[in-house]
Formats: structure tokens, sequence, C-alpha cells
């Protein structure tokens, strides 16, 4: 669910890609003590940020969440609260970006020479929380994402931002469409983008078979998301809950709140999206059975009539037949002949670029793709 990030192992300065090049580590800047919004266990959160490397990259920046998950029980908090996602204690001293933060233009041929900022996750709130004071009904902990994006912003001071893509994987690709709107108010002279990696949920639907299996992460069942929303006092786009109303608590799913966010968006999401079936639907890794793989089938047709339906005619989207998560790279999943960083980087150049699979599930051009 997460990609981790360590140092690299033969040289502590640097890290040698497959194309040959070579990118710089890039230190950890933690924010100032008096910033507010804390880890979940009140250190100081940090991100890992590298200046753009050309002049017409000075004032463009993308933001990159981390993913990692989320906790709303006592004890998933307590199984996270002593990693990197949940304590700065744990963050490693520098770290080389990735995907739509990477500096690699094999990987990221848009935005590699631009501002990049990687911010870490450790709030295990989806990046929505606003609770920065430990508290009994807070299992005595900090929920603070969105306080935490708040003060790294103003840490980077983007007053003279052009440009700002937000983006994440996973929970960090939840949190960027949690954010985005936010985002685009507090900049409002710049275009504000929001291009997520396996960030486009709906509520939970769990298959119930005879081989259904505990999932492991959060219940993203509609029942089950008030009670999230009220532990990490979870900010929701204005607009989106003033027209939801007693279900608000929607506005935390983009295919609720995508109607109401003005901003463009890229969507970079797998049609059977591994930890979405397995770690909240209740599904059993494969190979399935006829019943499991008819819900599979049912599961992706769903995924790609959401993304259709609530995406606008000028977003975009890649959405291979592949049974992954966060795992988009230069080295796959291609469709037409493009990676992902590929097709965005197509759609940012004011392309149209609607991209999928219709040849079933589990057909795409996955195979160099580690599942």
């Amino acid at each position: 669910f997460q990609r981790s990030l360590q140092n690299p192992s033969a040289n502590p300065d640097m890290r040698l890609l497959s194309t040959g090049g070579v990118v710089a580590a890039v230190p950890l800047t933690l924010l100032p003590s008096e910033a507010p919004g804390k880890c979940m266990d009140g250190t100081v959160p940090g991100y890992y940020f590298e200046p753009a490397t050309s002049d017409g990259g000075s004032g463009k920046w993308v933001i990159f969440l981390e993913g990692g998950g989320e906790c709303a029980t006592k004890s998933g908090c307590d199984d996270k609260v002593n990693t990197t996602l949940g304590s700065s204690k744990y963050f490693p001293q520098d770290a080389t970006p990735y995907q739509f933060a990477s500096s690699d233009q094999d990987e990221n041929p848009a935005m590699h020479a631009w501002n990049r900022v990687l911010v870490k996750y450790c709030s295990q709130d989806l990046w929505s929380g606003t609770v920065d004071k430990p508290s009994v009904s807070s299992y005595g902990y900090r929920f603070a994402g969105h306080i935490i994006l708040s003060s790294v912003v103003d840490h980077l001071n983007l007053s003279s931002a052009e440009q700002v893509v937000l983006s994440g994987a996973s929970a960090g690709g939840i949190g960027s469409w949690i954010n985005v709107g936010w985002l685009q108010r507090k900049l409002p002279h710049a275009r504000v983008i929001v291009a997520p990696i396996a960030g486009f949920y709906s509520f939970a639907y769990p298959y119930t078979g005879p081989g259904a299996r505990p999932g492991g992460l959060a219940d993203f069942r509609e029942e089950a998301w008030p009670g999230h929303v009220k532990l990490w006092g979870s900010y929701l786009e204005p607009k989106c809950a003033r027209a939801l109303g007693e279900r608000s608590y929607a506005c935390m799913l983009s295919n609720y709140s995508r109607q109401f966010l003005d901003v463009l968006a890229f969507v970079v999401e797998a049609q059977t999206d591994k930890v979405q079936l397995e770690a909240h639907d209740s599904m059993p890794a494969p190979k399935w059975n006829a019943e499991e793989e008819g819900y599979v089938k049912h599961w992706g047709a769903n995924m790609t009539r959401s993304i259709k339906a609530q995406l606008r005619q000028r977003d975009g989207f890649f959405s291979p037949a592949c049974y992954i998560h966060t795992d988009f790279s230069k080295a796959g999943p291609f469709l037409s002949g493009m990676t992902y960083g590929q097709a965005f980087a197509k759609w940012l150049a004011g392309e149209e670029v609607h991209l999928d699979d219709s040849c079933g599930i589990l057909c795409g051009q996955c195979s160099s793709v580690l599942v």
C-alpha cells in the first residue's frame, strides 16, 4: 500500500537509475516546531524538496503526498504510531522522490525539472485530519494531515507559483482529492491540478462469498465513514459538504466529491485495484473461482463507469486492466504504447487523453509490473 523510501545502499548520496542516469538523494526537511500540525505521536512532520532544474520550471510545482493506509481503531493506530507512518522519528534522512515527484525524465517527462516536493505521511487520516491535540476520543493521538499539508505549503512559500500539481499515491491520492479545492483557493493566482495515483475511491461493497477474507485496512463501507470523519476531524470540501448535508462524509471520496471541485484532474487508476479489492472489499487473491471472478468483473466495470461519469471532458485518465495498486512506473503498464507519465505529459500539454482497456479483467499490458 506504501512505496517505501530507503537510502541508497551502494552510495549514501546517489541512486543509480535503470536508464543509466544518476539522481541525487534528497535531504529531509523537518517543519519548525512551532508550525501547526504534528505527526500522530506529536513529532514534527517533514518533506523532501528538490528545486527546479530549468528556468521554465521555476514557477511550477508538484506536491506529492505519500501513502500508507489509514487507522480508525485504537489497535490499528497503535500498530502505526511507532513507524514512519506515525512518527518522524523514523523518517529517512534522505530519500529519492518517485512517480510524479521523480527527477527521472523517463519516469516523469512532464515535471522532472519542476520544483518537486514529497511530503511524508505520518497522520493516518488520509491527509484529512484537523485533530492537533490528543484526547481520549482520539486514542491519545493526533490526526492532523490537512493541517500538516497547510504548514508545508506555508513553509515552501508558493506565493509566486504559476502552476501546482497536487498528486499522491494511495492514501496520498485520496488526500490529493480532499485537499485540492482548498489549495486552489489558497493559491488563487496559480493553475492548480489534481493528479492522483490509485486514489479514485467509492464506498466499499465487500464480497461476501465463501472465499471472503478480512481486508486488513479500515472499513470503507458507507456506514463506517461518519465515524472516520469524526475521529480524524476531517476537512471536507465546503461546497461538497453543503450539497451533501447529512451525507457530507461522502466528500472524503472522489466518486462523490469530484463534481464540486473547480480544478482539472488526471486520474491514474487500475480498473481492478488490488488494494481496494483485497484490503477493503474482502476479495481473496487470485486465482479466483467463477463467483469471485464475476464479482471482480462487476467491480472493474463499476470503476470504469465511475471514472467516466465523474470526470469532465477536459480531464484525463489512464486506467489499464491490471491487478495492481500504486505500481505505475516507466516500466508499465502501457496504454496505446504509453506509460502513465507519458500520458500525463501529453494531457498537460493540451491533448485529450482518455485511455483505458476494454479487453476484460487482468488483460492489460502489465507483464513488466510486479503485483
